[in-house]
Parts: C-alpha cells; structure tokens; sequence
C-alpha cells in the first residue's frame, strides 16, 4: 500500500545515507506511529486499529501536516514527499475508514485511545532516555512552530497537550458517525391509529 511502501523507502534513505540512528527514527512520534498502524486498519479493519486511526489521524497527523517540522528538507526532496505521503495519507485513512466505510468508534472508544496514547508516551519517554532523543516531545519543543508553543513551559505543555488531546478525542467521538456520534434523526415513523387499525388481522 502507498503508505507503508512510502514508509519504509523513507527508511531505507535514511539507512542508505547512513543517517538512521536510534535517537531520531525510531516510530515513536505518535504520528509515526498511527502511519504504522493505519496502514494495518486498512488492510484488517480491526475495530481497535480503526479507533487508533481515527482518534490519533485526526490530532497527531493532521497537526504535522498543517505544522511540519522537516528540517531543511524541502519540495521536491525525497523526504518531504515522504513525509505529507505518509502524515496525509494516515489523515485520509482515517476519513475512508470511519466516514467511508462507516466502521465507528464504539463506545469507550476515548478512554481505550487515551490509554494507548499514554503508553506510547511512556514508551517514547522511556527511548528518550535510553537514547537522548526528543520522541514525541517530551524533552522539548519542536524547533518549528507548534500547538505547544501555547501551552507553557516544560514540562507543563506536556500536561497542557495531554489535556487537550483529551478534549479533542471527546469532540471527534461526538462528530464520528453512529453510536459515539450524533445520531440521524428521523428514521421509521410511527403508524397512526388508521394505519394500525388497516394492519391488524380480521377475524371473521
């Protein structure tokens, strides 16, 4: 599929240019990481790997795409096509799946995303450790611009983007469509007295 081929040339440069190193291209950006899992909610459509896409497309990805942090990397480079193929394209995953396909967030959905988004960041914390890199941002803030360049200092964005990661997953809840979202209105109507009367059997 586009995204993961796109995905693993990315790596491959980087691997050819001998510039992969365990501090930067580990997929533990969050955004990296719904890139991996979107491909897989395609090709299974597992209801847990939809939600993923969902919740993590809309915030992370959409976030990159609109303020992307690529360095010196620039159009047409390999890796800034690399980068909106594969941030777009877990974007639109997440809109075919859910609007397109209309497999749903089910109910519990934000709390079981927000779980998984707090292990990947302890997971990210932890490589940070390990290997002195800045995944997910929890060393500091990214050199271009941001959402977290209004959220206070560190470590306290790191709490403020928690906090409004959380609020956004609830809205893209009640905006997805079916029973975490609104539901349309209408529907069977009622039958009248007359109408139920006409439907009832006869007896003779």
């Amino acid at each position: 599929m586009l995204i993961g081929g796109t995905y693993l040339v990315e790596h491959a440069y980087f691997i050819a240019h001998g510039t992969w190193s365990a501090d930067f291209n580990l997929p533990l950006h969050l955004s990296d990481v719904v890139t991996v899992v979107s491909v897989f909610a395609l090709w299974t459509a597992r209801p847990m790997l939809v939600e993923l896409t969902w919740f993590w497309g809309l915030t992370a990805s959409l976030q990159a795409v609109l303020t992307p942090d690529l360095g010196s990397a620039e159009f047409p480079d390999l890796l800034w096509c690399t980068f909106f193929i594969t941030h777009a394209g877990a974007v639109v995953a997440a809109l075919v799946l859910v609007v397109g396909r209309r497999i749903v967030p089910r109910p519990g959905a934000v709390k079981r995303v927000f779980l998984a988004t707090v292990a990947v960041a302890a997971a990210a914390g932890t490589a940070n450790v390990l290997t002195g890199g800045n995944y997910m941002w929890l060393r500091e803030k990214p050199e271009a611009g941001s959402l977290l360049d209004y959220m206070g200092p560190w470590p306290w964005y790191i709490v403020s983007a928690a906090a409004f990661g959380l609020l956004l997953f609830m809205l893209l809840a009640a905006v997805a469509p079916g029973p975490s979202g609104p539901r349309r209105r209408g529907g069977h109507r009622r039958r009248g007295g007359r109408e139920r009367e006409r439907a009832r059997p006869r007896t003779p």
